[in-house]
This record gives structure tokens, sequence and C-alpha cells, in this order.
């Protein structure tokens, strides 16, 4: 006969069924017989074993739950666990505890090479760095608070490369505060340039450059070295030149000419930049700097105007500007003009692009070496400026500048050159890549050509009595980088004429 227990019983209730009682042990969630059935023995339910028990005699644990019976194993009595309690399955196993302290190292080489586990740690001492071990070898584990790299030996500004293909040799080397070790890489500016091919080996760089002319040119070599999480970077402008001095007494015109007059009705000044895709005039009219683009460089009868232009009257005051000129890598412009007798200077942050131009407020009074200043230029490397003006003595003067490309660290060196007998009214000086040529242009409708035994030192100068009859009325004067062409601004119908030497 089945037998109805109460049900949600709790422990230790009893229930009474066909003279047997019973007791609910909750822990095994069964109905344990207590007394009737076959026979009578006593039963007691404390938290401790009674006292004189007889065999037979049951006794129910309140503080375990668990029911003893008194029995005799025919040498002696005990209370022996009836239906003792079965373990249950194990639970889930908890969350790990914290990871201890990584052993400390001294470096790297003092770290375990074998009796490893994959994901151990370690700490070196020296770097301050902790290392991870990969099953196979000690990784470092990088964070972002890692401080960049530094330059311990930087390539230069500027340099020239070998026009007979003579390797240039450059070797940089970077280091990290924190000790990472460094990779070194590079990119070019253009991707696709042509005149030199570059290779790198741990950081030192070989740069082989063309033998080709018509590869003739500039380009950014941007060197990069990386912890692995940060980078750091330096650049060098690299010109492969064949110029060897040609004859300008041989200047022959072109007949490639193009009008400025659109924008301004008194054209000064001219620049182009170094791989002859650019343009950039300024003039009188407007007081503004003009860019244009040559969808084949050098060749001025292929300019379009961009729609660009940098209005420079305004922050500056000036309205007279006379020429105007670029650092190596387009991030910088100077014009000099006769409103103040100063060199102004504007950071362009994207390079060669004017729409970014912007005056950084500073200038040079050059008002001291030339009441009339005409022409600008620079060295190649940044180091030197050269100003020439139209007052009597009709001087070119000398700048140095500590600082690359930086005018506010120019000074006047206390040197000068007088050109007034060649050409008394001078209206814009230019060198040769090398400084060891330099030429002046005029109202005498002639550009001179004076020798310089050390290059871009103008105490070395010397008329050489070679001069070159040109276009009337030129102003600004640029050479294309390889010096066979030049090229002339006419202030008068605002053209700009070219010349092959």
């Amino acid at each position: 006969m089945a037998i109805n227990f109460p049900d949600s019983p709790s422990n230790g209730d009893t229930h009474t069924a066909n003279g047997v009682v019973y007791t609910y042990n909750s822990t095994s969630t069964l109905w344990d017989t207590i007394s009737g059935g076959a026979g009578g023995s006593s039963v007691t339910v404390s938290d401790t074993a009674p006292a004189s028990p007889s065999d037979g005699d049951m006794w129910y644990n309140s503080l375990d739950l668990n029911l003893y019976v008194y029995y005799n194993d025919g040498s002696s009595s005990q209370w022996v666990q009836s239906a003792p309690q079965q373990a249950g399955a194990d639970g889930v196993a908890g969350a790990d505890g914290a990871a201890g302290s990584p052993t400390s190292y001294a470096n790297l080489a003092a770290f375990p090479s074998s009796g490893n586990t994959a994901g151990d740690f370690g700490f070196a001492t020296d770097t301050k760095a902790v290392y991870v071990w990969d099953g196979t070898e000690w990784d470092r584990v990088y964070t972002d608070t890692n401080a960049v790299p530094e330059w311990t030996t930087a390539p230069p500004s500027t340099a020239n490369l070998a026009s007979d293909g003579t390797a240039t040799n450059q070797t940089v080397v970077a280091s990290d505060p924190e000790g990472f070790p460094i990779e070194y890489s590079y990119d070019t500016n253009p991707s696709n340039q042509a005149q030199a091919t570059i290779s790198n080996t741990a950081g030192a760089f070989t740069i082989t450059p063309s033998t080709t002319e018509a590869d003739a040119g500039d380009f950014i070599l941007r060197y990069k070295a990386t912890d692995g999480l940060h980078t750091t970077s330096r650049s060098t402008t690299y010109t492969l030149s064949f110029y060897t001095n040609p004859d300008i007494a041989n200047a022959s015109s072109d007949n490639d000419t193009f009008s400025f007059s659109a924008q301004d009705a008194n054209a000064r000044g001219i620049f182009f930049k170094p791989d002859g895709t650019k343009i950039y005039m300024t003039g009188i009219g407007s007081a503004t700097v003009y860019q244009y683009s040559l969808s084949t460089p050098w060749l001025v009868s292929s300019t379009s105007y961009d729609n660009v232009s940098f209005p420079y009257q305004s922050p500056t005051g000036e309205t007279s500007p006379r020429d105007l000129n670029f650092s190596s890598d387009g991030t910088k412009m100077y014009i000099v003009g006769s409103s103040y007798d100063s060199i102004f200077e504007f950071d362009l942050s994207t390079a060669w692009d004017l729409s970014t131009a912007t005056y950084n407020n500073v200038n040079l009074d050059v008002s001291s070496e030339n009441g009339n200043p005409t022409g600008l230029t620079f060295s190649t490397d940044g180091l030197k400026m050269f100003m020439i003006g139209s007052t009597v003595p009709d001087d070119v003067s000398e700048y140095d500048l500590s600082t690359a490309w930086d005018l506010s660290t120019a000074t006047h060196n206390n040197v000068n050159f007088e050109v007034t007998t060649q050409e008394p009214v001078p209206l814009c000086v230019r060198f040769n890549p090398s400084g060891t040529k330099m030429y002046v242009t005029g109202t005498q409708d002639k550009v001179f050509e004076y020798d310089l035994s050390t290059g871009f030192d103008i105490s070395t100068a010397s008329y050489n009595n070679v001069f070159a009859s040109i276009s009337p009325d030129p102003a600004g004067m640029a050479l294309k980088s390889d010096g066979r062409k030049i090229y002339f601004m006419n202030y008068s119908n605002d053209d700009v004429y070219t010349y092959s030497v």
C-alpha cells in the first residue's frame, strides 16, 4: 500500500503510517523509519547519544541529521550509522585567485630558457619591463606609456647626390628611453621618385643615385625609427643634379612662356617647386602669393592656375613685395618687401600647399644692409641667406642662420658683395646648387655670372665677365634644378620667359 507522506516537510518532521514512525532527513531527502514494524526498539532524537542503550535502539542525531542503530557485532557494541549519506557531485570551480608577483631578473639574458610554462611572467630590472613566455621565447609586454624613441645620430636636412652614380651612405641611430629595441624603415616623397634607389640594413642606409639626367631633381627621404609602439622620423631632402656650369653666354630663348597677368598686373617674384611641378608668384599689384601647377615639369606653357592664393598684406602690412623663396621641404615661405625693408616668414602645415599658409610673426629688418631690398635666396641647406638691394652700393648681403630655415636665428655676418659695376639696379640673386655660381639680374636686361671659390661664401666671389642678354624688364629669376634652364619674370607684361643654357 502506498504511503502518502506530507508535502514540503522540514528536517526532523515525523509521520506515522501503518504503525510505523518515520522522520524526514532533508540532507538525503528521505523519510527514515524510526519505530514500528517488526520490533519495538526505542528511538531517541537528540544532539548526543542516549545513555545505557540496548541492542537495536535507534538514535537520530539532530546535529548531523543522521540515524544510528546500537549494534553488537559479537565482541562489542557501538552506534552504527544507518543509510550513510552519499556525497553530491562536485560544484563549479571558483575563479582563480590573483597572480603572484613575477620573478625579477637583472636583464633579459638572465631569464630562464627552459622549464617555463606558456604564460609565465618575468620582470627585467634594467629596462623595468615585463616579459611573458610564449612557449618558445620571452616576449616583451608593451604599454602605451612607452616613451617615443629619440635620435642620437640624425640624418641631415639636405644633401646632394653624386651625378656619377656613387652611392651615399647614411647611418642613423635612435634610442628608446626605456631600452626597447629599435627597428628602422623609410618612405619617400614623391613615392615614385626616380632620383635614387634606397636600401636599409639596421639603420645603415645606402642611397644609390640615377645616372640618367632626366631623373634629376629633388626628393624627400623620411627616416623612421620605431620601438614597436611609437615612431619618430626625420627627413632629408636629396638633390640629384647633373649641373656642369654651362655657359650662360650661350643662353637662348625656348619660346616657352606663360602670363600671370590674370592674377597680378605687376608680377615680381617667381619660385619653382624643386621638381618643377609648381610655380609660386607674387606681385606688387595685389600683395598676394599665387600657386600654379605644371602638367609637364619645367614647361611653363603647361602652367595652369590652381585657384589657390595667400594674401599676406593683412598680417604683415607688406604692400610692395619684391621676391619670394621656400624652404627645401616646402613647409616655410619667405617674402622680402620694400614697404618695411624686411623679410617675412610663413608656415605651411602641408608642404607646398599655399592654402595652409599662416604668418608665424617672424620677420627680419634688413634696412641696415640695404634700404630697398629686391631679391632673396638661400643656400641648399638653409644655413645661409642672401639678400640683394638696389640702394647704392647695390650689395649682395650674406646672413648666417644657426637653425636651418629659421629666420629668427638669422644674423648678418658682415659679408657683402657689390655688383654695381655690372648692374646698378639689381632685382634678383640666385645660386647654382653647389653655391659656386651666383647670378644677378636687373634693369640692364642681362643676367651676370659670378664665380665663388667656396660654395655660398660671397667673400670668395668674383665677376667672370660672363653675361647673357635676356628679355626686357626682368624682375624675378629661377633656375631649373639641373641648371640648364633659367626663367625670368617680366614686370612689364607679367610673363615668364624660359632660356636654355
